[in-house]
């Protein structure tokens, strides 16, 4: 079960062995940022069934336990899956998951509701999943699953242990294959190392590249797994290195947490806009303003 992730995600499941397995210490929110960790559904399942299956510490655990098998087939009535209708997560969903859990436990004596994508709640689920999390019920464990924390209300997060996965290994390669990848170190270099000095410079590169609003995306997806992995890795040179060569050492040295957070919020306001019908050039000039100013907009 979570063998299978010991060498991709340790931390994760050092913790998880530590905390719930050993010391029985379950906590009644889970906050599950995945930094796009390919198999990031299959071990959310996986910590589903260590905080349902009441054998799962047994050493005589079966591979065919009833109640495993009845969450890999999405038929336990204990666990509750949630997933956005569209784009978003809507409070009827969480309303019917407040009348679900309402009703007497059928099977054991906890029960779990996970949120996929519980970036895409809006004003009125993210308030309505707030106070769920505010007066917690006993038995009644909620496992959030986001990207990226930085796309989840600060007043989610406080009510939740946050468990971070690491980006996958495997996946550098094929990032450094992309097409745009050379443009992107190229204005990360300009945005990082010259700040508002290449405004022009940064602003006709991108002009002369990407003028597709997919392109665009996926170029803001780049630039969001940089500033996640600088975060995540700050004291993991290596890591860094390897994945991104020695040019990350002049980027690594010159900023700081805050700067970092910033620019994750602006690019995750900046998709948003982006997903809309906008003046393609004038989105440009106004992200590439405020990821280059950075933390001095605040200022």
């Amino acid at each position: 079960m979570l063998e299978e992730f010991n060498n991709s995600q340790p931390d994760f499941v050092n913790q998880v062995k530590t905390s719930i397995i050993k010391n029985n210490n379950v906590s009644h929110a889970y906050l599950i940022e995945t930094n796009s960790f390919s198999k990031s559904k299959e071990l959310v399942i996986a910590l589903a069934k260590i905080l349902l299956c009441p054998n799962i510490t047994n050493d005589n655990h079966e591979q065919n336990c009833r109640i495993c098998n009845l969450i890999d087939n999405n038929n336990y009535p204990e666990l509750i899956t949630i997933e956005p209708e569209g784009n978003v997560i809507k409070k009827e969903q969480l309303l019917t998951l407040q009348n679900r859990l309402k009703t007497k436990s059928l099977t054991g004596s906890k029960r779990v509701y996970i949120l996929f994508d519980a970036d895409k709640l809006n004003i009125t689920s993210a308030n309505t999943i707030l106070k769920f999390l505010e007066e917690p019920e006993e038995g009644i464990i909620a496992i959030l699953v986001t990207e990226n924390r930085y796309r989840v209300m600060e007043t989610i997060l406080s009510r939740c242990q946050i468990l971070t996965l690491h980006t996958d290994m495997n996946n550098i390669d094929d990032l450094k294959k992309d097409k745009q990848y050379d443009v992107f170190w190229n204005i990360i270099n300009k945005i990082e190392l010259d700040g508002v000095q290449t405004l022009a410079y940064i602003q006709d590169l991108w002009y002369d590249k990407f003028l597709d609003k997919d392109e665009c995306l996926n170029f803001l997806d780049l630039f969001e797994t940089l500033y996640l992995d600088l975060l995540e890795h700050e004291n993991d040179k290596d890591f860094l290195k390897k994945k991104y060569g020695q040019a990350i050492n002049n980027i690594v040295n010159k900023i700081d947490t805050k700067n970092i957070i910033y620019k994750l919020r602006v690019i995750e306001e900046e998709k948003n806009k982006l997903r809309y019908n906008v003046n393609l050039k004038l989105w440009i000039d106004n992200f590439i303003i405020k990821i280059t100013r950075g933390g001095e907009i605040n200022a």
